[in-house]
């Protein structure tokens, strides 16, 4: 659809504005412009949880995890092993909450929460660091964990919480992006940091992260204690390139499932992921593609065509 003449106007004004006043920043304050970026990366957007979310967590035991941030709210499901599930990027932890009844009914315990800046959590910043401390904290109040569930920017967070510490000996990455350095170049791209300003705007990530953005990658990262992981991704994710699932599985010798048809967010709904992960947990051969692509054709009641 194409943008109406008037709305392309004002847009591409804005546009020429705010590239103006970056090119000013940069000869006049490039230090506080690029602090100013930073804090603009690092402010994820707060997104409403739609009704079957609410659902979900109605159904759960609320709790709370008290961090630097202030409090982050859990919820908790079952008896058993533990299973914890970490949401993404302005995301929150109901969004993997149609996992939580096929995990119950296979005899474990499902804890899911709100990382800092997200959800109901305090905060109006937030970072893939602070995302894998607040994993730390609910995994070690946590009884017997026995995996991490993790989505997108979430799997990110999880590999470097457990290149820290030994928290689980099982993982799924859902969609998990390869490497953070990326995201950095993207933000500048879209942005159009001058150059001065983008040399403050990367120092202020290293200063915001504790680490150079570089190391927060699949390819460098490795876990403390051995960890069998699972990835799966879609093949028609349009954020996160299934490319980027399989260099990650790679990567960490996982195991690598692909669907099709169901995106970046889609698939955190599909009965599919449901039951790989339990699969995985339990020990049971995983299906061959011949099965899937049957799953894929027949099953279409088992689809869900939300967005969200």
């Amino acid at each position: 659809m194409s943008t109406h003449p008037h709305l392309q106007n004002r847009t591409n004004g804005r546009t020429l504005i705010a590239r103006e006043l970056l090119a000013l920043g940069d000869a006049m304050a490039p230090k506080l412009v690029g602090s100013w970026a930073a804090a603009r990366f690092f402010s994820p957007a707060r997104r409403r949880r739609p009704a079957w979310e609410a659902a979900v967590l109605a159904s759960g035991r609320r709790g709370a995890v008290r961090a630097p941030e202030g409090s982050l709210p859990t919820w908790t499901w079952g008896a058993g092993p533990s299973v914890v599930l970490v949401h993404g990027w302005e995301g929150r932890g109901s969004q993997l909450g149609a996992v939580v009844d096929t995990l119950v009914a296979g005899g474990r315990s499902v804890v899911a929460f709100d990382a800092p800046g997200h959800g109901d959590a305090p905060g109006r910043t937030a970072s893939v660091i602070e995302l894998a401390r607040a994993l730390t904290l609910v995994a070690t109040q946590t009884p017997d964990v026995e995996a991490i569930v993790a989505h997108s920017l979430g799997a990110a967070a999880t590999m470097v919480a457990l290149a820290r510490a030994d928290l689980a000996r099982k993982a799924v990455f859902v969609a998990p992006p390869l490497a953070a350095a990326p995201w950095a170049d993207g933000f500048a791209r879209r942005v159009g940091l001058p150059e001065r300003v983008e040399r403050a705007f990367r120092r202020g990530l290293v200063e915001r992260l504790g680490v150079p953005v570089e190391t927060i990658d699949a390819r460098v990262l490795r876990p403390l204690g051995a960890v069998d992981l699972l990835v799966v991704h879609d093949a028609t994710d349009r954020e996160v390139p299934v490319e980027l699932g399989r260099e990650v599985a790679s990567a960490w010798g996982g195991r690598l499932v692909e669907t099709r048809g169901l995106g970046h967010r889609r698939i955190l709904r599909s009965p599919r992921l449901a039951d790989e992960v339990v699969a995985f947990l339990s020990g049971r051969a995983p299906e061959g593609p011949q099965a899937e692509l049957e799953g894929e054709l027949f099953h279409r009641e088992r689809r869900w065509d939300g967005l969200h």
